[in-house]
């Protein structure tokens, strides 16, 4: 006999998976809009930006390299002792120029630069040089153990069980 108040049960599953699917959907949280907080590219640093910097901190002075803020700043108080990260005892003297070609960032990345400074031949003479530091060292016998006797795995494993 059969049960007149449930449909076709070939029907039953596909509607339930339905169901349960919509539910889930549902239930999910918003994709977060992560484009609405991204962060503004950050500053290329170049050799000379990077000596203007360098400079301008080691004379107390604000880095030219960083954008200026809309915000004042507060005026200092006339009692207050002056912030000075250097002795009074320091001696100050100019700041030497910063070498171009002594960059703080390695450039064996950089294809120009390589290329500019390597040639072919130069690396078949460096790979002449390894060639005759190259040292083959022949295997020898391990000395004898002082008392004579070779280690033996199945005797370690006879003697502690």
């Amino acid at each position: 006999m059969r049960n007149a108040s449930l449909p076709a049960p070939g029907l039953l599953a596909p509607g339930l998976i339905a169901l349960s699917l919509l539910a889930l959907a549902a239930c999910s949280p918003p994709i977060p809009d992560s484009g609405a907080s991204a962060l503004p590219p950050a500053p290329v640093a170049t050799p000379e930006r990077s000596a203007a910097s360098t400079a301008a901190a080691a004379l107390g002075m604000a880095d030219p390299s960083m954008p200026a803020t809309a915000a004042p700043m507060a005026p200092a108080t006339a009692g207050a002792a002056p912030l000075s990260a250097m002795s009074p005892d320091a001696a100050t003297g100019d700041i030497p120029a910063a070498d171009p070609g002594n960059v703080a960032i390695s450039d064996e990345q950089s294809f120009a630069a390589v290329s500019a400074r390597e040639t072919i031949a130069s690396d078949a003479q460096r790979i002449d040089q390894n060639r005759a530091q190259y040292v083959t060292i022949q295997p020898t016998d391990l000395p004898p153990r002082p008392d004579g006797s070779g280690a033996s795995i199945v005797a370690y494993a006879l003697a502690t069980t």
